[in-house]
This record gives structure tokens, sequence and C-alpha cells, in this order.
């Protein structure tokens, strides 16, 4: 007898609904599944939207999120607040301005006391910069048209204002997005809890008035800031390499951070780890590194130093990004331009895998597919240089070297073998994907090719924006499930989403699939974890 509803179910292609199963339609009209929304929040904190995708623009995917951000505060506000918090404060996220503007969002729209309550107090956890403070604010005032903070916030941001960690990140932030901490002291009003913070708030809110500060023993990092505007050449290379802690370059006049001698003096002093990686071509076009081994040693050790890297919460794709900057030799928006140092670009590679931590081997067979289809190429990730596909290599060879013989494969309307192993450079790796024709998507391809080529197979992970779009071809999960079916596996579907369009085509009911966000931090364990069965 003829199983009519199975064999539907097999033939279904990727222009058809599988039946029986909620889906909805990608930005190519192909059917795929709605992500789980709090899967979907995570995506949108982690990778947001800056750059749109191939098929849908920043706006329309901004627009998008926005829409299940304020049903996720709808439904359950507290959820959202835990999920900003984990987000931001264990640096999962690329770019601050995310999370940022959901908390200052979920602040706008939740009104109940209690609960506000509860999610003000994970405010220093939040907004631990100055930076971070403007920012936030200056959502929150937007969002809100302008009208007061209330009781709540006022006390949480004077709390802020109060802390020991204020005056540095006054001096180091001075201004953002048209706000100035002088702005926000005028509006809050906080009581100062000290003689020190009341000569900070009066630095902050009258910059044309009688300079009270004079006595480093009270505000140092304003003591230091005022200095440095009265010094030039040796003078101020001296005064940095003699104070007793780096001096952080946003403390300096604009004029002084166009003279070579100046990041000389910088760099060998020691900076912070962001500051560190996002200043190499700025310092870099000004001569900073060229016949200068000694120096480039020792930024190459700073670049590298894993401790470093750990405290600085960095995220692995603002290396990524900066590695990628540097080798370009030139700004990504600016005029700029420089002759990269090899050293320093092998550097940041490392630094790159450091900063995913320790990952251990699954011992299991796996095949990793990278989508290089057109809309891969075409997505920039966080507004950055750097494509989808390009990043995606990037996550991916990680496999090569703890699992040494997982199978790569790269498709869009074809599929193609790749060798990669624990010896190949992430440009490497690169150039071999370029070289794969780019076309349609079809995300079936890898569990037929291995089905075809009697592959045994534990896990197919595939790194994708799920913009599957063959409508001749079966949906994935269709395959998946012949596959199953024809080899007597189990196998795992994870699908790693490296845009924030709210698809996916693996199907949240089934136990044996996994959709993790691009670039997550905690993704890389958490799918080792899955393809061992933790």
């Amino acid at each position: 007898m003829t199983d009519h509803l199975l064999n539907a179910a097999l033939s279904s292609n990727q222009g058809e609904k599988i039946p029986g199963k909620d889906m909805i339609q990608n930005s190519q009209g192909a059917f795929v599944f709605a992500r789980d929304p709090w899967t979907n929040l995570r995506s949108f904190l982690v990778l947001g939207t800056d750059g749109g995708s191939f098929y849908a623009s920043e706006r329309d995917l901004t627009k998008m999120n926005l829409e299940w951000l304020l049903k996720l505060i709808e439904e359950d506000s507290l959820r959202v607040f835990r999920e900003i918090k984990t987000v931001s404060y264990n640096g999962l996220n690329i770019k601050q301005n995310t999370p940022l503007f959901a908390y200052a969002l979920l602040l706008a729209h939740e009104k109940r006391a209690t609960i506000r309550m509860s999610i003000l107090c994970g405010f220093q956890d939040i907004i631990r910069t100055g930076s971070q403070l403007l920012t936030f604010f200056n959502y929150y005032k937007q969002l809100t048209g302008g009208k007061g903070s209330g009781n709540g916030l006022k006390k949480a941001i004077s709390k802020w204002y109060n802390s020991n960690q204020a005056e540095f990140q006054m001096v180091k932030y001075r201004n953002r997005s048209g706000w100035s901490h002088g702005n926000i002291l005028k509006l809050i009003r906080p009581t100062p809890i000290d003689f020190e913070h009341k000569a900070l708030f009066y630095w902050a809110t009258n910059t044309d008035g009688p300079n009270l500060l004079a006595d480093a023993r009270v505000t140092p990092h304003i003591h230091i800031f005022e200095v440095l505007k009265t010094l030039k050449n040796n003078s101020l290379v001296h005064f940095i390499e003699t104070t007793d802690k780096p001096i952080p370059w946003e403390f300096l006049p604009t004029e002084a951070l166009s003279n070579e001698i100046v990041w000389k003096a910088l760099y060998r002093k020691g900076m912070a780890y962001s500051a560190l990686i996002r200043n190499l071509g700025n310092a870099s076009s000004k001569g900073t590194f060229k016949n200068s081994h000694a120096l480039v040693t020792n930024v190459a050790e700073q670049i590298t130093n894993e401790a470093s890297i750990r405290y600085s919460r960095i995220h692995p794709f603002n290396i990524l990004n900066a590695l990628f900057t540097y080798r370009s030799g030139q700004g990504f928006r600016g005029s700029l331009s420089w002759t990269p140092d090899p050293v320093i670009l092998a550097a940041l590679e490392e630094a790159f895998y450091t900063s995913f931590g320790n990952v251990e081997s699954t011992g299991k067979r796996r095949m990793v597919a990278l989508d290089v289809s057109g809309s891969m190429g075409g997505a920039k990730i966080a507004n950055s240089n750097l494509s989808a596909r390009e990043a995606s290599v990037a996550l991916a060879i990680m496999a090569a070297a703890i699992d040494p013989h997982t199978i790569f494969v790269g498709f869009s309307h074809e599929l193609i073998r790749m060798h990669f192993n624990k010896r190949t450079s992430l440009f490497e790796a690169i150039r071999t994907v370029s070289n794969i024709p780019f076309g349609a998507t079809d995300i079936s391809l890898p569990m037929e090719y291995a089905e075809y080529h009697g592959l045994d197979i534990d896990s197919f992970e595939i790194y994708t924006d799920n913009e599957t779009n063959q409508y001749g071809r079966p949906q994935p999960m269709v395959a998946l499930n012949r596959y199953r079916s024809h080899r007597g596996i189990n196998a795992k579907l994870i699908t790693v989403g490296m845009v924030s369009n709210g698809f996916t085509v693996a199907d949240p009911n089934d136990p044996d699939t996994m959709d993790v966000v691009g670039f997550d931090t905690s993704a890389v364990q958490a799918i080792s974890a899955f393809v061992k069965g933790i």
C-alpha cells in the first residue's frame, strides 16, 4: 500500500511547504522554518542588522527584528533583560549598539514598577563605559520622544556617575551621538558623593570655567588630560613613556595623533587590547612600524597575549575585522594607506582563534558545508568590509584544527569538495572558497553528496544565510531525513546563521537539529557539545 503522505513529504521541493510543517517564505520565496524567537533575539543582539543582507536591506531587517523584539518584551520582559545582560556582559556581541538599543527600548516600554526596578538593577552590568552610557542615553531619549528619565533611571545613572570608574570613562569618552557627559549631568543633576566627584561634575559641566582641577591627587585622569594639552613632540613622548600606567590614546590632542613618534611611544608603553588592534592601520600609515623590528616583535607579543585577550572581553569578530582591515592596506572609509607587516598579520590571525578559547575534539565524523552563493558574498557583517562568506570560512576552519578528519565542502547551486587541515591558513582557505563558482543556493546538496558517495557523517554543519532558493530541488530537511534513512545514521544538522534574518532550514521540532548564531562566541563550544551528544 502506498504511503501518499510520506511520498508527498519526501518529494517536497524548496518552493513548497513540507506537509504538516509550519513554514514561512524567505526573502527569495522559498519555504523555510521561522527561527525560534529567542534564538532570533540572540541573533539580533550578536550580529545586529548593520549592512543588511543580499536580499533584504538594513532598514527592512531592522524593522523585522524590532517587531519581534517588541513582541518578546510584551511576552516576557525580564527574559529579554536577562538575554541582553548575558550578551553584553559576556562580550558575545560584535557591536555594543545593538544590546544598548534593546536595553533602551526595553526601559522605554516596560512601565510596571517592580519589573522596571529589576531591569534597572542590571544597569551597571550593561552600561560599563562612558561611550555606552552616551549611546544608551541617546537611544532612550529618541525612543521616549525626549521625555523625562523617571526616578529609577535617574538613580541608576547617578550611581554610574558616582562610581570609581566615572572619571576615567568620562575623560576617555567625552562625547558620543550628539551628547556629552555635561549634557546628561545637567539633566540628571546627581548629588556628588565626595569632593572628587564634585570636582569631576564641575569639570564636565563648566568647560569654559576656571580650572579647579590642577591637583593630580583629586582627579588624576583629568590632570593628565589637561597636562597633555600643553605638551608637544619630545616632551609629549617623554610624558607618555614615564607615566606609571599606559595613557589611552583618546586622552591625547587630535593633532598629536598625526605624529609617528607619539604612536611609537603609545605602542611601546602598551595599549588597551581593543585600541591596540584597532589603531594598527592608522599607526602604520604614519610609518610607526617601518624598520622597527623590536617594536613589531613587541606589538605581536601584545596581540597574541592570551591573558590580555581574555581580560579585554574583545569579540573574535573585531579581531578578524582588524586582521582584514590591516591586511587590506587601506582604511574602510578613509584615505589612509599602509604596507601591512607579515609578523603583525600572523599575530592577528593567531589572536582570532585564541579568542574562542579551548575547544576539544568531538571525535565525531563531521561535514562542514560553506554556503558560497552570491547572497553570502553580498551580505556584509556589522557594516564592515567582511562578507558573510569570508567570515564563515574563518569560523569553519577551526574544525580542521580540532577534528582533522572533518570533510569540508562549498556549495551554491553545485557542490565542491575542499581540503583543509590544521596547517591551512585563513587566507589560503578564503582563496579556495573564492575559486568556487558562485550562484543560487541549494542547502540540500551537502546531505545528497554524502548519501551519493556513501559517506558516514554524524553531523552536518552548515554556515549559511538560509536563503535557499532552488525550487525544483528537495527541502534540506527532506534531504537530511533521506540520508538518515538510507545510511542508518541519525545524523545531526547544525545551521550557523550568518545574517539576522529570522530564517532557518533546520526543523525546530527535530531534536537532532540545532540553529545557532554565527559569531556568538558561545556557539563554538555549544556546537561541539551538541555534536558529541552532551
